[in-house]
């Protein structure tokens, strides 16, 4: 059940760089690989103090805490790819309104949903730490709020 959960983030985070940033890019797939190193051995880190909570909803959390993390970590690399080589607003010729990218939307429609996805993570988190004390969700409220 822990492959199966773990294959279906790998094909959730494939699907939501295919639709909203059309796949990685060399680049962003090389610095990613990076930061999924460091980031999943910081996090690891950090669970050690909660030790005596760490259970298959923590594993779960966790596993879903850095998808969302590498889901940012590429929305950022390709904002600034995209700021480095296109301009955002192109005057069209026989229009009176300018025109936006498409790449440029895609890249705003990834970001806003990111940042209601960690909305909504934060609001979880912080009603866990209400109604069941502190716990390991204020690491995973602290990581979401970071996130926004």
């Amino acid at each position: 059940l822990g492959n199966a959960l773990v294959a279906f983030l790998i094909w959730i985070f494939q699907l939501f760089t295919g639709i909203f940033m059309n796949g990685l890019r060399l680049a962003e797939a090389e610095g990613l690989g990076d930061f999924f190193r460091w980031n999943v051995t910081e996090t690891c880190l950090a669970l050690t103090i909660f030790r005596a909570e760490l259970n298959v909803r923590t594993g779960i959390l966790f596993l879903i805490f850095v998808l969302a993390k590498c889901l940012h970590w590429v929305a950022d690399m390709r904002e600034g790819h995209l700021r480095m080589t296109e301009e955002a607003v192109v005057a069209v010729p026989n229009s009176r309104w300018p025109s936006v990218r498409w790449p440029h939307v895609k890249l705003l429609l990834c970001l806003y949903f990111l940042q209601l996805l960690d909305v909504l993570a934060v609001i979880q988190c912080g009603q866990d730490i209400l109604e069941n004390g502190p716990s390991v969700s204020i690491l995973f409220a602290f990581e979401g709020a970071i996130m926004l």
